[in-house]
Formats: structure tokens, C-alpha cells, sequence
């Protein structure tokens, strides 16, 4: 029997591509910074290294595309609507403002985010 024949994925256009990697790059920028690595991107987003530089020029692009992303009014709008409403007003303030406010707050993150260090007294949960 001969070994199954393996077949490349559907090709993608620029955007279709672009769009990928940046879905899968926010948070290793958030866990390394500027120093993420192309390879630790293309692996999150599951495709080869040599792949990322058909949709950008260079690390810098990929950078700058995820703060663009993440500054755009649908991602804030996202987030926004991702609040649980059941939870107290300070609560839904304190992840309105972001990943800041909630580790200044000692919460858990949500998935996908970096945890944060505890702030206040020993056992004061805020």
C-alpha cells in the first residue's frame, strides 16, 4: 500500500493570510514583547515560517498590524461586548479598562491573556 498523498492547504489571499497571523500573534506580543520571534508566531498561527513574509515585509509589520488591530473600534467593540453584565459595575469597569486594571486588581485573566500579579495585602482580593 502505497503512503497517503499529502495535500497543501487551500491557497489563501494577502488579506486572508494577514488576517490569520494577526488573530494568532496578540498573545505572545503580550506574553514576549518585541522580542516574539517570527517562528513563534507562524507556529501559533500554524503555518511555516517563510509564510509570514508573504504577508509582511518584516516583524516590525507584524507588530505594527496587532497594535492596529487591537486600537480598530470592531476589536475594542469586541471586547466591550465580551463584559459579563451580570458582574457588579466595578468589576465590568475594571475589564472595560483592560489587562492593566484587572491585574492591578488581582483578577484572573481572561483565556489567552498573560496573568497578573496580585496587588494589595495578602489575602485583600482587590
Amino acid at each position: 500500500m502505497s503512503p497517503p498523498i499529502r495535500r497543501r492547504a487551500p491557497g489563501m489571499s494577502p488579506e486572508e493570510r494577514r488576517a490569520m497571523i494577526v488573530a494568532a500573534a496578540p498573545p505572545l506580543v503580550a506574553a514576549y514583547g518585541g522580542a516574539v520571534t517570527t517562528g513563534q508566531v507562524t507556529r501559533a498561527a500554524g503555518i511555516g515560517e517563510a509564510t509570514i513574509f508573504r504577508a509582511f515585509a518584516d516583524k516590525d509589520e507584524v507588530l505594527d498590524a496587532c497594535v492596529a488591530d487591537a486600537v480598530s473600534p470592531g476589536h475594542v467593540q469586541r471586547e466591550l461586548a465580551s463584559i459579563d453584565v451580570a458582574q457588579p459595575l466595578a468589576d465590568r469597569l475594571t475589564d472595560a479598562a483592560g489587562p492593566p486594571a484587572r491585574q492591578a486588581r488581582g483578577r484572573a485573566p481572561r483565556p489567552g491573556q498573560r496573568a497578573g500579579l496580585r496587588a494589595g495585602p495578602a489575602g485583600d482580593p482587590h
